[in-house]
């Protein structure tokens, strides 16, 4: 039997609280739903109740993951529930949008609501398996010039070809992540230092399958030599060596938060070179350091943070983007209004 909120009194116009954000703001965000089990008519009961206030204005945020697996049995397809109700004005201001397992996706849905949403800024996409194509996400992402942070969790169809398509339709993008996509190699790397030098932000996971060539310390050092603008460089499961990350020092003048983790620890020397980056608020490294050695590295950490609460608001604003002597602005950047 399905369970639903308790109370003779529940009216799904007032249990919008139970997602992140309000109907003003236009958030809606699934897997806060804070009843564990829910029926497709309460869902949609809900998304009723949002379309019929007053004060929705359209959705900003769109947040389709499922946290609480029960919710499988109830909404096969949320999307497609969700576009039956709302209509193209809804959805036109949408920023941030968010889809994962277990929903059952329908590519031509998902190319449908990219079309509908051209101001979108953000893009999550967590399916492990086959469940989305290469070809559908290369036709999403040619509605989307204005994305900036793309997110790719689990997407064994996603290619290095996928990766060249996003940037030529994509020039605005300064975040991009990707977590055990088997398919995504180092010249998907190569594509994008050398497509969108402007690149801020990188987060790369390795699959840890053995007949995948590891990321390796030479093509990182490739990547940060034309994306001379990294804030943010978080690896896991490459090979790097101490000298490798002794040079990343010289090509990221603005970093600001670093975390490798592989299996080989990095020598004391070599942390503490890298610990010198001007603007550096945040560290996390492989080591293998001695007791002694570890306390002295735990007092550099603390002059780190020390350091990045001590920022100036003149550094904060030499950091900025486009500001002298700060990162250098995209040339495509300049016509966002």
């Amino acid at each position: 039997m399905d369970l639903v909120p308790p109370g003779p009194s529940y009216n799904p116009g007032d249990d919008y609280d139970n997602f992140t954000g309000d109907v003003t703001r236009g958030v809606f965000d699934l897997s806060a739903f804070k009843h564990k089990y829910i029926t497709k008519q309460h869902f949609t009961d809900v998304l009723f109740s949002i379309a019929r206030s007053p004060r929705f204005r359209g959705f900003r945020e769109l947040n389709l993951f499922l946290l609480n697996y029960p919710f499988k049995k109830f909404i096969e397809n949320p999307l497609q529930t969700l576009m039956s109700i709302f209509e193209l004005k809804d959805l036109i201001p949408l920023e941030r949008l968010a889809i994962g397992y277990p929903l059952k996706i329908n590519e031509s849905l998902l190319i449908r609501l990219a079309r509908m949403s051209p101001n979108l800024r953000s893009f999550t996409l967590y399916m492990p398996g086959d469940n989305v194509s290469s070809f559908c996400i290369d036709k999403m992402t040619s509605y989307w010039y204005n994305l900036q942070e793309a997110r790719f969790d689990w997407c064994y169809l996603l290619t290095d070809n996928d990766l060249r398509v996003l940037c030529d339709y994509c020039p605005m993008l300064i975040s991009i992540s990707f977590y055990k996509c088997k398919q995504i190699s180092k010249r998907g790397l190569h594509t994008i230092a050398n497509t969108n030098p402007y690149i801020e932000q990188l987060d790369y996971t390795q699959h840890e399958l053995p007949e995948y060539e590891p990321i390796t310390g030479e093509d990182i050092l490739q990547f940060v030599k034309n994306c001379g603008t990294l804030t943010q460089l978080w690896l896991d499961g490459i090979v790097m060596d101490n000298d490798d990350l002794i040079e990343l020092k010289t090509h990221c003048p603005y970093l600001v938060d670093i975390q490798i983790q592989q299996k080989h620890p990095f020598s004391k020397d070599a942390i503490c070179t890298l610990a010198g980056c001007k603007y550096l608020q945040s560290i996390y490294l492989t080591h293998n350091l001695s007791h002694k050695e570890e306390h002295e590295w735990n007092i550099i950490k603390r002059n780190i943070t020390k350091q990045a609460k001590r920022l100036s608001n003149d550094w904060k604003d030499e950091l900025m983007t486009g500001q002298p002597g700060g990162i250098p602005l995209s040339p495509c950047k300049g016509t966002i209004n």
